[in-house]
C-alpha cells in the first residue's frame, strides 16, 4: 500500500512537470510566433516610402514606375501580411491581445490615403476570399 502511494505521488508529480514544461514551450511558441510577424511587418513597412503617411500629397498615380511597382509590390506584401494575421484570429491560433495589436494597427495604416489606394487595385487581382475582403473594406477610412 505504501508503495502504491508513493507511485502515485510520483505519477501525479511527473505529470505536474509535464504540464508545467508544456505551458513553458507554448508561451515560447507565442513569443516566437509573435516575434517573426512583427520582424516581417518592419521589414515591410521599412521599405515603403515616408511619403505614404502624408495624406495630403501622397497619389499613386504620382509615383514613377519603378516607384509604383516597388509600392505596390511592398503593398502587396502588406496585405498577405494581414490576411495571415486575420487568418490565424480567426482559426483561433492568437491570443486576443496579440489580434488586439495587429488589428489596431492595420485600422490605422487603413486611415492613411496610400493603403487605401493600394488595397483598392490589390482586392482587385487578389483572391484573399470575401470575408477577409470585407474586413479590410469594413476598416478603409473613406
Amino acid at each position: 500500500m505504501y508503495l502504491e502511494i508513493i507511485g502515485l505521488a510520483v505519477s501525479i508529480l511527473g505529470l505536474i512537470a509535464v504540464l508545467w514544461q508544456l505551458g513553458v514551450v507554448g508561451k515560447q511558441l507565442k513569443l516566437q510566433n509573435y516575434s517573426e510577424y512583427t520582424r516581417r511587418y518592419a521589414e515591410v513597412v521599412y521599405r515603403l516610402p515616408e511619403i505614404i503617411n502624408d495624406n495630403e500629397k501622397f497619389e499613386i498615380s504620382a509615383l514613377n514606375d519603378n516607384e509604383r511597382e516597388d509600392f505596390m509590390r511592398n503593398q502587396r506584401a502588406y496585405f498577405d501580411l494581414c490576411f495571415e494575421e486575420w487568418n490565424l484570429h480567426n482559426r483561433g491560433l492568437i491570443d486576443a491581445e496579440s489580434w488586439r495589436i495587429w488589428s489596431g494597427g492595420i485600422e490605422t495604416a487603413l486611415k492613411r490615403k496610400a493603403f487605401i489606394q493600394a488595397w483598392e487595385i490589390i482586392k482587385d487581382t487578389t483572391e484573399y476570399g470575401p470575408d477577409f475582403e470585407k474586413w479590410v473594406d469594413s476598416k478603409v477610412l473613406r
